[in-house]
């Protein structure tokens, strides 16, 4: 009994109105102090099925002048009540992403294979979503409805990637999968990488969800998360793409 209660304590699930939306409650790693003293690390969650739900990749264009200016906006325009910052961009007004980026079949940035920032590609093909090695894609960017690319890879056939930084901490953003058309995105609290990866990869972590495969989006201050029209939390600074889930469409 005690064991039991001390599990329920150190890994909570606190469900929100919304069952698809959890937050995961997780004892602290990477720390010498005592569980109780060291307290805790939070993971807000929003899980999907890929063959009812399908990504939207939204694009501000030149950060100067947004076309959006927020999430929640980007979002609505799009048809989205759900939705996340996307991938890394560069630094400037411009804010010029890296790696690849297509919307409704339009590239707006091409695939790049070099850097951990573009390690994996996320990509709706109009049937269902996908996360692919960038040196491994299925098939051409060309023929991608809606992709994005991220990284490094926090998780890879259930194990965590090794060798991820295990010193810098940071809010951090994510998508997973288990394999099986479930999937979740979301965003932590301020942990490193080599912490995030191997809280995904445990099971249990995420009740009844054995991740497969997750992937790193760009984190730090362009966190962000809105899960079905309630805001969970807001970039800091300006971003330049977001990831959009609406139901899926017959095409």
């Amino acid at each position: 009994m005690r064991f039991f209660v001390f599990w329920f304590v150190m890994v909570g699930w606190v469900m929100s109105v919304a069952a698809q939306q959890e937050t995961v409650r997780l004892p602290r790693k990477e720390t010498v102090l005592p569980a109780w003293l060291a307290g805790e690390e939070k993971l807000e969650v929003y899980r999907f099925r890929a063959g009812e739900t399908e990504m939207v990749v939204v694009d501000e264009g030149n950060l100067a002048k947004p076309k959006y200016g927020s999430l929640a906006a980007a979002l609505a325009a799009n048809g989205c009540r759900t939705g996340s910052n996307g991938g890394y961009f560069a630094a400037g007004e411009a804010g010029v992403p890296i790696g690849l980026v297509r919307h409704e079949g339009m590239t707006v940035s091409r695939l790049a294979t070099k850097g951990f920032s573009v390690a994996g590609v996320l990509y709706d093909d109009g049937k269902t979503l996908r996360l692919e090695r960038s040196t491994r894609l299925s098939r051409s960017p060309e023929s991608m409805r809606e992709a994005v690319q991220g990284g490094p890879f926090l998780v890879e056939a259930g194990r965590a990637v090794a060798g991820l930084n295990a010193q810098k901490t940071a809010c951090r953003t994510f998508i997973a999968t288990d394999g099986r058309g479930n999937w979740c995105l979301g965003i932590s609290s301020p942990m490193t990488l080599k912490a995030l990866a191997e809280h995904l990869s445990r099971p249990g972590t995420l009740r009844g969800f054995r991740v497969q495969s997750a992937l790193n989006l760009d984190g730090g201050s362009s966190c962000a998360l809105q899960c079905d029209g309630r805001r969970v939390q807001s970039n800091l600074k300006p971003v330049r793409n977001y990831i959009g889930l609406r139901p899926r469409r017959k095409r």
